[in-house]
């Protein structure tokens, strides 16, 4: 059967919403650190503990997804992710605000690969990853943009907005139907032994690695700069 146009929907918003809750900080995220007195090392710190938690409990929780249900991980995802991004918003210190954003790593690792698997559960795989793909693709250009007005009000906003648009994310569930996970199951170590195996998937994981590394840094470093050239958020 034919991915129809109510999934395509759910794609949309999938793709879209929670894409735009993630990049929505990223023009201010450096500096509302910063008002809490933080170095930039500690800034990279900061960063570092986000992506570290996200980055170990997604290998865990796609495994997890496949067997216990995707769109179950998430909706569990997504309102970790949106709850802390408000907590980010009301932190009154850093150690708080280190806390809060550990938890939206934690809330961004069970969503990730539960979100790619179940858009891989489509028949159409390679129509629906790029309708999904360009969709966030669409959010990762105009959440920053946004935050970067908002956060020109006042540096909290973005966070605020973080949370809705990941909250509303969770509307996407009622468009599509999760298919059964097909395949056996050999386990979750047996399968990362395979795959550390295959020459093709070291190669694109460290191009993924290289790529998202430099992607990170300039997240950090662009508003930072930005602010010491009397740049505004905007």
């Amino acid at each position: 059967m034919r991915t129809n146009f109510i999934e395509y929907t759910g794609l949309f918003l999938l793709g879209l919403l929670s894409s735009f809750g993630l990049f929505v900080v990223s023009p201010v995220l450096s500096l509302w650190v910063k008002q809490f007195g933080a170095s930039y090392e500690e800034i990279g710190y900061f960063f570092t503990a986000y992506s570290s938690v996200w980055v170990f409990l997604q290998i865990y929780a796609g495994h997890l997804a496949d067997r216990y249900g995707r769109k179950r991980f998430i909706l569990i995802g997504l309102l970790i992710y949106g709850f802390f991004a408000f907590s980010c918003s009301q932190a009154h210190n850093f150690t708080q605000l280190l806390f809060f954003r550990m938890m939206q790593g934690a809330g961004l690792g069970l969503f990730g690969p539960a979100a790619l698997g179940l858009v891989g559960g489509f028949k159409e795989k390679g129509r629906s990853f790029a309708i999904y793909r360009v969709y966030a693709g669409v959010g990762m250009i105009f959440g920053p943009l946004v935050g970067g007005f908002i956060g020109d009000i006042k540096l909290s906003y973005p966070f605020v907005v973080s949370a809705i648009a990941s909250l509303l994310a969770i509307s996407s569930l009622f468009f599509v139907e999760e298919a059964e996970s097909k395949g056996k199951d050999f386990g979750f170590f047996r399968s990362i032994g395979s795959m550390l195996k295959l020459k093709g998937f070291l190669l694109i994981s460290l191009a993924a690695f290289i790529a998202e590394m430099c992607f990170a840094s300039f997240n950090i470093v662009i508003p930072v700069v930005g602010e010491s050239l009397h740049f505004s958020t905007k």
